[in-house]
């Protein structure tokens, strides 16, 4: 070996440490400003029996009673995601408004669990590579995926939006990882596990929200069909694990309460919503794929090369796999479009965003994948040698790779700061919006603005909790951190908004008062 050329291990090495500290970094401050978290909207409407419950028995047991009670209402009387309504009636603040901090907690750490564990059994136990290609791929899609993402407080600190979707969405990982050591395994204890965890998980997420519902139907149909073809004697738990997670989303589909809630939007259009829904998928991936992000899929290119190239796997259908993953992306907003029209909540395109990062790196896998195969085996133009100038560019990015790592993270740093847009706010000082998710945290904790914004909404909490008055009056929250902030009431005390608040802590009106009146 040339040895101008440093060790491929030791760079690798360095890269992942570095990587591994960039990301636990990004994490600090998402978890420092948890503290200052508060409920909002929906966490009062789904919240309302178990914390009357909770407050009145402070048994557990008769908690988990009144979500099934929460369940059984809603299920009838608004929507069927009944996995979904349970987990949303246990939202923390039901034991007490302190314990909302939890919230970002469970939700940051199920999406990495579930996001490290798809990568893991994807890179390690499939494509064979070593532990520092997997800490530097998976870390930097999970660092793409939590500051690029599109709404962080619906994502991860509004619990009623977050567990709906971020976390379904995470149980999705964990379900394919589970299908993907499922195929993998020759341990028959382990195999039925597997199978067994799967089924259960896939029938909860058929009663979560219908897009990561419907999409997770989509994909074990074609995993059993596929093996089906093979006559591949996996097909038979492949098609019961299929048959549980279908039951789930076909109990939620069916929910007399969607009726109801269907007859206040207005009537679904299938051909319409499919339609849409290809023209969103493409400006989703257009609108995703930013500079930065374009930055890191370039900078994984060579370890994604390396890894393939040395794999087993021949990659020989690239159009067909594209394909078909870009129509199970687009089918993530087909139920929305289907059931809503064109609008759509922004907790549901965070999962889109989530969905793009993991995609796309599969896509970089498949077509890298088959160009190694085509260059080692020459089927390409001998003249050039191709296989020859790809080691040579392999040697030189190997020989340079320092330099050229912290060219892009000085590049990706810097595009990543370009994409926020700073305004005048209503204060006359200067307003950022853009910031990747962290940069937003830490600016919120310096300003003071978490701790403010905490100290007014423990304040609305006090007068809430005032038995002496009926109806309470509160005042403008002074400031709206970005990731704090998810909905809030309104002067008009008829508002649905005020009248769960009203509900949940037992008055007959609650109203705000703005600062400027």
């Amino acid at each position: 070996m040339d040895k101008s050329i440093p060790d491929g291990n030791t760079l690798k090495r360095k890269i992942g440490i570095v990587t591994f500290l960039i990301f636990v970094l990004s994490l600090i401050p998402l978890l420092l400003i948890s503290r200052y978290d508060h409920s909002s909207v929906d966490d009062y409407a789904f919240g309302f029996l178990t914390a009357q419950t909770w407050m009145k028995t402070h048994s557990f047991i008769q908690t988990l009673y009144s979500a099934c009670r929460q369940v059984d209402v809603t299920y009838f009387g608004w929507q069927g995601t009944f996995s979904g309504l349970f987990l949303n009636a246990l939202q923390p603040a039901i034991f007490g408004e302190n314990f909302y901090m939890w919230t970002p907690i469970i939700l940051l750490f199920s999406f990495v669990i579930g996001t490290l564990m798809l990568l893991k059994v994807f890179l390690l136990d499939y494509m064979k590579t070593d532990k520092y290609n997997f800490i530097i791929i998976s870390l930097l899609i999970l660092i793409l995926s939590i500051q690029f993402m599109y709404s962080p407080v619906e994502g991860f600190y509004w619990y009623s939006g977050g567990i709906l979707y971020t976390f379904f969405y995470s149980l999705t990982l964990i379900l394919f990882s589970l299908v993907l050591l499922y195929l993998k395994s020759d341990n028959p204890f382990a195999k039925i596990f597997y199978a067994a965890f799967s089924s259960i998980l896939g029938f909860l997420i058929g009663g979560g929200n219908y897009t990561t519902a419907l999409t997770t139907v989509i994909i074990l149909f074609f995993i059993m069909a596929y093996h089906a073809i093979q006559k591949n004697r996996h097909a038979i738990m492949l098609s019961a694990i299929f048959t549980f997670s279908l039951a789930g989303l076909i109990i939620s589909v069916t929910a007399p309460g969607n009726a109801i809630r269907q007859a206040s939007v207005g009537h679904p259009n299938a051909i319409k919503a499919i339609i849409l829904s290809f023209v969103y998928g493409a400006y989703s991936v257009c609108n995703s794929t930013t500079v930065p992000v374009v930055i890191a899929w370039l900078f994984l290119i060579p370890f994604i090369y390396r890894i393939v190239r040395d794999s087993e796997i021949s990659f020989k259908h690239p159009l067909i796999f594209s394909v078909l993953s870009f129509c199970i992306y687009c089918s993530q907003v087909t139920p929305p479009f289907y059931a809503l029209g064109l609008s759509l909540p922004e907790r549901l395109i965070n999962i889109v965003y989530y969905s793009y990062c993991i995609l796309v790196l599969m896509n970089l896998f498949y077509f890298l994948g088959w160009i190694s195969k085509k260059i080692e085996g020459q089927i390409f133009c001998n003249k050039p040698n191709w296989k020859n100038v790809i080691q040579d560019m392999l040697s030189i990015g190997r020989r340079y790779a320092g330099q050229i790592s912290i060219v892009m993270a000085v590049l990706f740093f810097c595009t990543s700061i370009g994409l926020c847009t700073v305004a005048k706010g209503t204060d006359g000082k200067p307003q950022f919006s853009g910031l990747p998710t962290s940069v937003s945290a830490v600016q919120s904790l310096l300003n003071g603005d978490a701790k403010t914004y905490d100290t007014e909404a423990n304040q609305r909490i006090l007068a809430y909790q005032d038995t002496s008055q009926k109806t309470v009056q509160v005042k403008d929250y002074s400031v709206k951190p970005y990731l704090l902030c998810e909905n809030d009431i309104v002067e008009d005390g008829s508002d649905w908004r005020n009248q769960l608040v009203a509900k949940f802590y037992g008055k007959e009106s609650v109203q705000l008062k703005l600062s400027n009146r």
